[in-house]
């Protein structure tokens, strides 16, 4: 599906992520905006969603740090939930989205936000 010019800011998609992750064949990950960012490329930016981090242990929380976000089973239909890695913005061409997966509500999407920021160092750990 051509999913340019349509990104939805929230919205999971799955992408081709041979060509970004040693590795790896796929990734969810977050969109971060919806449209185009560039004129001449059509390119988004997103963070990953990691689910082996909770796969180590059952109480994913130790395994989160102060700049991630955990997304819970009932929303990511997972069973342990997942991690929002905010530290880590990446930008992906819209060619590599192979599907839409599904889209984060909004409450989880104004935490993403705080940690963005302070992921980023535009705010301190004292002011989230």
């Amino acid at each position: 599906m051509d999913y340019s010019g349509k990104l939805i800011r929230g919205a999971v998609y799955i992408v081709n992520a041979s060509k970004y992750f040693k590795n790896r064949e796929t990734k969810y990950v977050i969109c971060l905006q919806k449209g185009k960012i560039t004129k001449y490329y059509n390119n988004f930016t997103a963070i990953v969603i990691n689910r082996n981090k909770i796969d180590k242990v059952r109480n994913s929380k130790h395994y989160i740090s102060k700049v991630d976000v955990h997304i819970p089973p009932e929303v990511c239909k997972y069973e342990l939930g997942a991690v929002a890695k905010c530290s880590q913005i990446y930008t992906f061409s819209v060619k590599d989205i192979l599907d839409y997966a599904y889209t984060i509500p909004n409450y989880i999407m104004e935490e993403i936000d705080q940690k963005l920021l302070f992921g980023i160092g535009l705010v301190s750990i004292e002011d989230l």
